[in-house]
């Protein structure tokens, strides 16, 4: 497949090929006239096809809203060979007629997002657990409203039992009450140690500004102090002052400019002990307990990522 010649002057089109975005330029018609390096590995794309046919059913509307009024971005479900990839995709025309589409892959963001979403929503156990005490409270407000239209005045035995009835109401209320709490916690029950007061420190580092938040995040829902950094270089100089006050830093593996493994290699240069973990779609790589680098693999896991932070500084 050609360079992008008839988008670039002298020596842009050799930037546009290594660009980490895919690049991707359609003719009038939508089919493929060239496309740099990232998008040909991303999407497999072949001169002349048109380009609808990497875009996943559910998001065919939302593209051709894209292309019907460019200069904008949408989030898309892409088709590939090798399953469905989500991208952000954002629709430029040029003055030669053409339409140039930037992609960017957002598939970790997608799918991280997803696993924290399901990890808020409510377990089956709490909500038959609500259910219960709901109606064990509407039970016992139905005899208290069925004694009370009975009786003119409530007195005696009577006034004992919607005594009695209202304190159970009170008492569903309460662990309504307390069923929450524990959720907002994690499910844990609340106690004095739930929040320590000496919270660890945690930096979190990635490119991905989103990645970066969403990991965050989840490092906050464990009652962690976090700080986040999309720049390596920052996180580094960060790091080296602060190392004697930091627990753990988790950090991606490619990154422009730093990686995560010549992060880590300066990082342990001055702070042998701080644990790391690199978060890598490389399986070639394997974790070293003895300078205290652990491996996450990618695509990201909630569970397994939760674990290991629990394992090196709980």
């Amino acid at each position: 497949m050609s360079d992008l010649d008839h988008l670039a002057g002298a020596g842009i089109d050799r930037l546009l090929e290594g660009a980490p975005i895919g690049i991707v330029a359609l003719d009038s018609e939508g089919r493929v006239v060239s496309a740099n390096h990232a998008a040909r590995v991303m999407l497999s794309c072949d001169q002349g096809e048109p380009f609808v046919r990497y875009i996943h059913q559910d998001s065919r509307e939302r593209f051709d809203r894209l292309v019907a009024e460019p200069r904008s971005s949408v989030e898309l479900q892409l088709a590939l060979d090798v399953g469905t990839k989500f991208a952000e995709v954002t629709c430029i025309p040029v003055e030669t007629g053409d339409t140039v589409l930037f992609i960017a892959d957002v598939s970790e963001k997608v799918a991280l997002s997803r696993q924290l979403m399901s990890t808020r929503l409510p377990s089956r156990r709490l909500l038959h657990a609500l259910q219960t005490a709901n109606t064990t409270m509407g039970g016992y407000h139905e005899l208290i409203g069925v004694m009370l239209e009975e009786e003119a005045v409530v007195a005696g035995e009577r006034l004992t039992v919607i005594k009695r009835y209202h304190k159970e109401i009170l008492r569903s209320l309460e662990t309504v009450d307390r069923l929450l709490k524990m959720e907002r916690l994690g499910g844990k029950r609340p106690d004095a140690t739930t929040i320590p007061l000496n919270r660890k420190q945690v930096v979190v580092i990635d490119d991905e500004t989103a990645i970066a938040e969403f990991i965050a995040e989840l490092m906050r829902g464990m009652r962690h102090k976090v700080t986040t950094f999309a720049d390596a270089g920052e996180a580094l100089a960060f790091c080296i002052e602060n190392g004697p006050d930091l627990h753990l830093v988790i950090v991606d593996h490619r990154m422009p400019v730093l990686s995560g493994t010549e992060f880590i290699e300066r990082l342990h240069a001055r702070h042998k002990t701080l644990p790391v973990i690199l978060c890598t779609d490389d399986a070639s790589l394997s974790s070293n307990a003895e300078d205290l680098t652990y491996l996450c693999h990618k695509p990201l896991d909630i569970n397994e990522l939760t674990r290991m932070v629990g394992e090196l500084i709980d």
